[in-house]
């Protein structure tokens, strides 16, 4: 070995040793300097270790946006300890889930250390993926379907998939494309609920770049129901009205009557087409109905080749339908202000003839008795009490 002398605190470096060298250091005391003294020497082995080498890394991107893989490929062995941040070392070669970012790898031999060049890890997405969603929440209406407009996706992402808790049903669920238009139909089990969706982009394989998730809600309300016959009756240049049973926030009529009753005066016969919008708190519905105008006769009528009369009217329980100097086919309907024919009847006139007509059970209000030979229709008016 190599005998350090009597120098007091002689300094050696690895320029001076060898690895392996045994150096025997002497211990001295503070007034004498005892040589080979069993009671004053002490032999201190020291083994020289070699300086690792600089180690070499890869660097892998284990799928995921911001985290790589570290690995130590030289040197590797069992009497090397690793770091990346130069206090904790593990004997594993391989770094995991490391974020972007610039290190060093240290490699420990022994207590000798030695440090890598720096290791970049950019584990990013060139293309990051974009989402969205035009709105949070909405409002739908039961008897409307609920459309959310102008959602867009982009970046990496190439398609988006919808999910949602209702009960209702998309319309589409799987996008391919943007900007792309979400429709939901509601079931009647929603009324009052909130429903919840999820829209989810795509994650190619691949690539780094995340998958994006947004949510929106809406509330189901309930909508107004309006439901107008597809036809009523009028009388030319009488006033005509129609009343709505139901309840209403707001009702306009034609854009300019705001009433739950339609109130006209329709100054030539033929057909006309009244539609009525309707609100509640949150929904609104819309209705048409077409209101057949013609000239009703008075009560006693002469026709082409006959006379016609009807009484009492007003009444209450019956009235007579009379016929007089008339022969041939004739027919005869009772008809509501709503156009529903209530009675119906083929007859066969040989002469002077009475018809019975039981109103009894009619809801008060006012009639419409349409009376057609082979030449021509004639309403007349009937007043229910």
């Amino acid at each position: 070995g190599v005998n350090i002398g009597a120098a007091n605190n002689p300094i050696y470096t690895t320029s001076t040793l060898n690895d392996g060298d045994d150096v025997y250091c002497t211990m001295t005391s503070s007034e004498t300097c005892v040589t080979n003294s069993p009671a004053m020497s002490n032999t201190v082995n020291i083994i020289v270790n070699p300086v690792p080498v600089v180690p070499s890394v890869d660097v892998l991107c284990n799928g995921t946006n911001g985290a790589g893989v570290i690995t130590v490929t030289d040197p590797i062995g069992a009497e090397y300890t690793y770091s990346i941040d130069g206090v904790v070392f593990q004997t594993e070669t391989q770094f995991i889930d490391v974020a972007n970012g610039t290190y060093t790898i240290t490699i420990d031999q022994s207590g000798c250390t030695n440090v890598s060049s720096e290791v970049l890890v950019d584990c990013s997405c060139d293309n990051p993926t974009t989402l969205t969603i035009s709105a949070n929440s909405g409002i739908a209406c039961s008897a409307e379907d609920f459309t959310l407009n102008g959602n867009m996706f982009g970046g990496n992402a190439s398609e988006v998939t919808v999910t949602h808790d209702g009960a209702g049903v998309l319309e589409q669920s799987v996008f391919t494309t943007s900007p792309f238009d979400i429709v939901y139909i509601p079931d009647a089990t929603d009324l009052n609920q909130t429903i919840t969706f999820t829209v989810l982009t795509d994650d190619p394989a691949g690539d780094l770049c995340d998958a994006i998730s947004e949510q929106f809600t809406i509330t189901v309300y309930e909508s107004p129901v309006v439901n107008l016959p597809e036809s009523v009756n009028a009388c030319e240049g009488e006033e005509f009205t129609y009343t709505l049973t139901d309840a209403y926030d707001y009702v306009i009529w034609m854009g300019a009557l705001e009433s739950n009753t339609y109130t006209a005066n329709y100054t030539f016969s033929g057909d006309y087409q009244v539609w009525v919008w309707v609100e509640n708190e949150y929904c609104a519905a819309q209705d048409t109905m077409t209101v057949v105008v013609t000239v009703c006769s008075d009560i006693d009528q002469a026709l082409i080749n006959g006379r016609f009369d009807i009484y009492p009217n007003p009444t209450r329980e019956n009235c007579q339908l009379s016929v007089s100097d008339y022969q041939g086919e004739l027919s005869y309907s009772v008809v509501d202000v709503q156009g529903k024919v209530i009675i119906s009847k083929q007859l066969n006139v040989q002469s002077d003839y009475v018809e019975d007509i039981n109103v009894e059970d009619f809801v008060p209000g006012m009639y419409f008795i349409r009376l057609t030979t082979h030449t021509e229709t004639i309403n007349f008016k009937l007043i229910k009490n």
